[in-house]
């Protein structure tokens, strides 16, 4: 009796929400009868249903299982094999799970990579002009008494650089701090220029060394370190400069006009003479997209750079001791599963990665990345 067993199934499936074995019956009956919508609602809404939890900072193992099911029914392996290794990292396990490594830096993945404050027309106008928020706040070594990294200094020197060369970025300097801790800290795009904490020239986590080398590279390539240092209550009156800068007629609502007289002055002292003509209808479409958005251009940032290493090292335990180093925690993320749950519900960047890595953007970024 095709109804009776449908029944019992679609019961069975509300009494148990979270049983991986009762969701694939009910997948494979639709299947059986040929009711592939009904099998497209009922994966739809079983991986809502899970991502609500995580977005809610409930990391309950079961929906991961679903969540990997719901990859594996609809055939995408890697994707149900990155959601695995999510839940890996969760419980403290080893992770298997291959990275796209420098890869994950190809700018064509930036649209599956970056917050959604980060939109098309922003990304393009930071990588025209964003060396000037550079040069309006910039970060000089000496004040962290850094000096350059000489290539002798071991294998951490030619990592950063073939992930630069692999990412496209020519001539990257590289220098060490013995102030910052066990960090990389990303601090020009003309020249390219990053800052290693002396802590981490000898860390015996190396694919969380390479997770914060590559987070800090992505920030050079998209000309975007700046968005970083900026004060997030400095950075709204920084961001309408840059904007007014190429639009003098626009003028953003709500900001002190002398503050932001003074930012306008000094962008315009480091800008060239001469922009491209699209570059004020960039800026001007920037700007009415952004809205009073512009203080979440950092954490969005940094969210985008995460995503990347992410990407790049695909070991999300990896990514969290990387940053909780940046946490000043040297031991890295906690390793029991219950405290690593809490800790990971209570830092906003470890959540969002956490949550970004079982979406289906990062499934289609690890796709177009090559890896299968």
């Amino acid at each position: 009796d095709t109804r009776k067993a449908e029944q019992a199934l679609e019961t069975a499936r509300r009494e148990y929400p979270t049983d991986v074995v009762v969701l694939r019956a009910l997948a494979e009956f639709y299947t059986r009868h040929r009711q592939m919508p009904a099998v497209h609602i009922l994966l739809d809404r079983a991986a809502a249903e899970a991502r609500r939890s995580f977005a809610a900072g409930r990391f309950m193992p079961p929906l991961f299982e679903v969540m990997a099911a719901v990859y594996d029914i609809r055939g995408k392996k890697d994707a149900a094999r990155a959601v695995q290794a999510t839940l890996a990292a969760l419980n403290g396990a080893p992770v298997q799970i291959q990275g796209a490594e420098a890869r994950a830096g190809d700018p064509r993945l930036d649209e599956v990579l970056a917050p959604e404050v980060l939109t098309p027309a922003l990304r393009a106008l930071l990588a025209r002009t964003g060396d000037a928020l550079d040069a309006v706040f910039p970060l000089d070594p000496r004040a962290v008494r850094a000096t350059p990294l000489p290539p002798a200094a071991g294998p951490i020197y030619n990592v950063a650089q073939a992930i630069a060369s692999g990412m496209q970025i020519p001539g990257l300097q590289v220098f060490v701090s013995p102030t910052i801790g066990p960090t990389c800290i990303p601090v020009s795009s003309a020249p390219p220029t990053i800052i290693l904490g002396e802590q981490l020239l000898n860390a015996p986590n190396t694919l969380a060394r390479t997770f914060l080398i590559v987070r800090a590279l992505k920030l050079v390539q998209a000309h975007a370190s700046a968005l970083l240092r900026v004060p997030p209550n400095d950075l709204p009156v920084l961001i309408a400069g840059w904007l007014q800068v190429f639009n003098p007629s626009w003028v953003p609502q709500g900001l002190n006009p002398a503050a932001l007289a003074d930012a306008v002055r000094r962008i315009q002292a480091v800008l060239p003479r001469r922009n491209d003509a699209d570059v004020g209808l960039i800026a001007l479409e920037v700007a009415g997209s952004l809205g009073n958005q512009a203080s979440a251009l950092g954490p969005g940032a940094l969210s985008w750079a995460d995503r990347t290493g992410l990407l790049a090292v695909g070991d999300m335990s990896a990514a969290l001791d990387g940053i909780a180093w940046v946490m000043g925690m040297p031991n890295g993320a906690p390793k029991g599963p219950a405290e690593r749950a809490a800790w990971i519900g209570r830092v906003p960047e470890a959540k969002e990665l956490f949550v970004y890595s079982v979406s289906d953007s990062y499934a289609e970024a690890r796709m177009r990345a090559g890896l299968r």
